[in-house]
């Protein structure tokens, strides 16, 4: 099974994997969901998974800063006309797409160009 599908069939399950700093994967799971087909594919996929996880939380990382430095500074997206408010979402979507395939220079040239909306 690849990494991409073990991380969505955890998510529909309820099943959180977090990286811990030692470089190890800990497993959140509800009782019994589990199953020994999915642990093996997450044992096999281990390596892709940390990778995987790893990338995320820079991403994440990234957006849940901007999004503080607006909160901080004390603006709101809805401050704006309609027509800063869409580009900002137009953004937003080629955003999603830069950190789905993991791409971080790309992501971080757009989220520059999502922040230069509300200056």
């Amino acid at each position: 099974m690849l990494a991409i599908k073990i991380l969505e069939d955890c998510k529909a399950q309820g099943i959180t994997l977090q990286v811990l700093e030692e470089g190890q994967l800990k497993i959140r799971a509800p009782k019994g969901k589990a199953d020994e087909i999915l642990l093996r594919s997450i044992k096999d996929q281990k390596k892709n998974l940390i990778r995987i996880l790893k990338g995320r939380a820079f991403f994440e990382h990234h957006l849940d800063t901007a999004l503080a430095e607006l909160n901080h500074l004390g603006i709101s997206p809805m401050d704006y006309p309609a027509s800063t408010r869409q580009r900002a979402y137009s953004l937003e979507g080629k955003i999603d797409a830069a950190a789905n395939m993991g791409e971080r220079n790309l992501f971080l040239v757009l989220l520059k160009q999502w922040r230069e909306c509300f200056n």
